[in-house]
């Protein structure tokens, strides 16, 4: 057990002594009011249906974007969950230069991959196509991603990776973009 401990410090050293010298690229498109979604990894159950509205406000050096969306899930078989999502804002053009998207439809296949025991989290892989077909939209994306949720007393810990490959892209931005984001969840009160 010591020795084990003893050679995870030598890595972790190790990798920290050999990073030191990387540097990181600054993109300039990533700016810090791009949403990045984080999702839970557990489809919902087989034959479910969830259908959520909501209305989203931002407001941005005098300008106000607000508009709704709606989203619908259905758990079409056991551990396979299919949903479409679609959102309205009230400034499409600028929008849509922040990855934003207005009236655009998004439509997703989550598959459990293994579900949440008390040894592993669960463990889930989307796969997600926006397609260009509301105001100021630019092409077709696609996004594959891995999630993960594991549950702890009052409240649950998510992480998710996406590679999202952009249809249409501007001069300065990159066509394939690598994502990363881990929420928390919790009861307020525990009853």
């Amino acid at each position: 057990m010591l020795r084990s401990g003893r050679m995870l410090s030598i890595g972790l050293v190790w990798i920290l002594a050999t990073a030191a010298p990387a540097a990181a690229q600054l993109l300039s498109d990533l700016e810090s009011e791009r949403p990045i979604g984080v999702e839970d990894a557990q489809p919902i159950p087989y034959r479910g249906l969830s259908v959520a509205m909501d209305w989203t406000y931002n407001e941005r050096g005098g300008s106000d974007d607000t508009g709704p969306g709606l989203s619908v899930l259905y758990g079409a078989a056991r551990g396979l969950e299919v949903g479409a999502a679609l959102r309205y804002v009230t400034s499409p053009g600028s929008n849509a230069l922040r990855g934003i998207t207005s009236g655009d439809l998004e439509v997703h296949a989550l598959y459990g991959l293994f579900a949440e025991s008390a040894r592993r989290p669960a463990l889930a892989v989307r796969l997600g196509v926006l397609f260009p077909t509301g105001l100021d939209s630019r092409g077709t994306d696609l996004n594959v991603a891995i999630l993960l949720t594991r549950s702890f007393d009052s409240f649950r810990l998510h992480g998710n990776a996406r590679w999202v490959r952009l249809g249409d892209t501007l001069p300065p931005e990159r066509a394939d973009r690598l994502e990363a984001g881990i929420a928390v969840d919790f009861l307020p009160s525990r009853r």
